[in-house]
């Protein structure tokens, strides 16, 4: 065989390979990044074995050309489910379930869990590879309620269910998954919050419970924040919102005021209803147009690059959807017919069974080199803090023991993932200097998102058009500008869609 054919079967496969990973996020150029070596290699092949001279960056628009336009034909971008749940007045007030790509464009039907009548509620969440839902439910003819939580592997089919019969509820209760750690439900009676957990959704913790000095007024709404579970709430008769640390020992903090009522905490942002009702976000309102109105739980997504909004309206059952790309313009909400009885819940999946809306908590990680008693997982354990030390971060390898920089931490998604944001934190006063930010779909061929030089922040936000990959990492350059500067550090990475 000659050094054509062979080196023509080579490029084949390995181009093969490259239409299997490549993301439709790439431009052009990163494709000619990729094509450009191997073809020129075939190219020059069959040149020399003609007695055809090669002139550097000769294209005569053979070989090269046709891969790169087979790459470009055949690039496609996987889309996250989203779905919504809401109580189903005609279902006898059961759960009923709607799935789609595009949160405009809802199924006139769905699936509807056939456990216990919905009273108020329900909140939604994913954990450890089942959909996971909570509700109040009436227990007797003394109108009191207590939640019940339902599970299924997907979105139809049978339902488990768990009840806690020995603890009542006013209002709707509240579902998160703490990682693949743990799960928690929570809610409110009177002056107290209560909330249990579980490590496999199946076996529960008895229930604890914790008085909060200014009442509850309605709903509240868990979110995992800094490494916290965190309830949020209604202060009773003070138009305040607070949160209760359910994970530590802290007790209630003020978050905000101004007549704030049904918290959703989604994303490090607050949604709440304010003014006669209007949703609100962190104390803003988002529009003056009535249909913006609702005195019911409403559900609040990030959906590929998007923010989502559901509610039902105040006076009919009906549901709307209003969707934001910028965070500060939204469209006319749509609504639709779906005869809403109490609030909605959203929920996006992602393949890789991640709940938190920081892909890099759900990914695993890999250092070229780490020194010792440092650990690249500190990295994605969910805290900011940017304490220099081994608790608190990784660091690369002495370079006289191989970790010479530049050095890498590689984040694997474990599937293909739209992101658009990074956050890095380094130690304070040890702040990396130089890096990159790279993203790939082998770890053969890498993209670079971001590249920073002359860094002296301890933390950096780095926003950038959606790519479409596996891998993220971390490509760390050059410590801090004093006699560290052999050495990287990072405390955290933050990954968002």
């Amino acid at each position: 065989m000659k050094i054509y054919d062979k080196l023509s079967m080579r490029v084949s496969i390995i181009a093969l390979l490259i239409l299997m990973t490549i993301s439709c996020d790439e431009s052009k150029d990163e494709v000619d990044d990729m094509i450009d070596p191997l073809a020129h290699q075939l190219d020059s092949a069959r040149r020399a074995e003609s007695n055809v001279q090669v002139i550097p960056g000769y294209d005569e628009g053979g070989d090269d050309q046709i891969l790169k336009d087979e790459l470009m034909k055949t690039e496609v971008v996987p889309q996250n489910d989203l779905f919504m749940f809401f109580g189903n007045n005609s279902s006898y007030k059961r759960v009923d379930i709607r799935g789609t790509f595009s949160p405009n464009i809802w199924p006139s039907t769905g699936s509807v869990i056939n456990g216990s009548r919905v009273i108020k509620g329900p909140d939604a969440t994913y954990f450890n590879g089942k959909y996971y839902v909570i509700y109040a439910t009436d227990r007797d003819t003394n109108n009191l309620l207590y939640p019940v939580v339902e599970s299924n592997s997907s979105t139809s089919g049978n339902w488990s269910f768990r009840q806690f019969p020995f603890d009542n509820t006013l209002h709707a209760p509240s579902i998160i998954a703490q990682g693949s750690s743990k799960l928690w439900v929570a809610w409110t009676y009177y002056n107290k919050i209560y909330w249990a957990t579980s490590t496999d959704g199946v076996n529960w913790s008895s229930t604890s419970s914790r008085s909060v000095p200014f009442g509850t007024s309605g709903n509240l709404d868990l979110a995992y924040v800094n490494g916290q579970v965190r309830a949020y709430y209604a202060a009773n008769f003070r138009s305040e919102i607070y949160y209760s640390v359910l994970s530590g020992s802290s007790n209630n903090a003020y978050y905000a005021g101004g007549d704030g009522d049904l918290p959703t905490f989604e994303n490090g942002v607050l949604y709440h209803t304010k003014n006669g009702d209007y949703i609100h976000k962190n104390n803003v309102q988002i529009s003056t147009n009535a249909a913006f109105k609702t005195k019911s739980v409403f559900g609040v997504v990030k959906h590929n690059g998007q923010e989502v909004i559901s509610y039902k309206d105040d006076n009919s059952s009906t549901i709307y959807v209003t969707t934001s790309s910028n965070g500060s313009s939204w469209t006319t909400p749509s609504a639709y017919s779906f005869n809403s009885y109490d609030g909605t819940a959203m929920y996006t999946s992602n393949t890789s069974g991640c709940a938190y809306s920081n892909l890099a908590r759900c990914a695993t990680v890999t250092a070229s080199s780490t020194y010792p008693g440092y650990s690249a997982q500190k990295t994605i354990d969910g805290s900011r803090n940017t304490t220099v030390g081994p608790s608190y971060s990784w660091v690369n390898q002495h370079p006289n023991s191989g970790g010479r920089l530049p050095e890498t931490l590689t984040y694997d998604l474990g599937s293909k993932k739209n992101f658009s944001r990074v956050v890095v934190y380094s130690s304070s006063g040890y702040v990396m200097s130089k890096y990159k930010i790279q993203y790939s779909n082998n770890k053969i061929f890498w993209f670079t998102a971001v590249s920073v030089s002359g860094n002296t922040s301890v933390s950096r936000t780095h926003n950038f058009s959606t790519k479409n990959a596996r891998y993220v990492r971390i490509y760390a350059e050059e410590g801090p500008n004093n006699s560290q500067r052999i050495y990287a550090r990072v405390n955290e990475f933050e990954i968002y869609q």
